[in-house]
């Protein structure tokens, strides 16, 4: 299995989505909808490891079609920024 927790921050205009891959997982990605965002608005995303920019999206996206993580290895986790413009 996978899970995911989801941090909001409205007043920083922040939120964070911590996801993790367990041993006994074999998918090597998982998608979560996102919760409490606002769907007209713009996120930027971003590796918390990496610094790297993971793209821009609307809230609704991420509420609707989810954000995918990719965690190709077992025993792995992810940090990812999500910054309303």
């Amino acid at each position: 299995d996978s899970f995911a927790y989801q941090l909001n921050l409205p007043e920083e205009r922040k939120a964070c989505v911590f996801s993790a891959r367990r041993s006994r997982c074999a998918a090597g990605s998982a998608t979560y909808e996102l919760k409490g965002l606002e769907p007209a608005a713009l996120y930027t995303l971003e590796d918390a490891e990496t610094g790297s920019c993971l793209g821009t999206v609307t809230g609704s996206t991420l509420m609707t079609e989810g954000l995918t993580v990719a965690l190709p290895q077992k025993e792995s986790a992810s940090l990812i920024f999500i910054t309303k413009q």
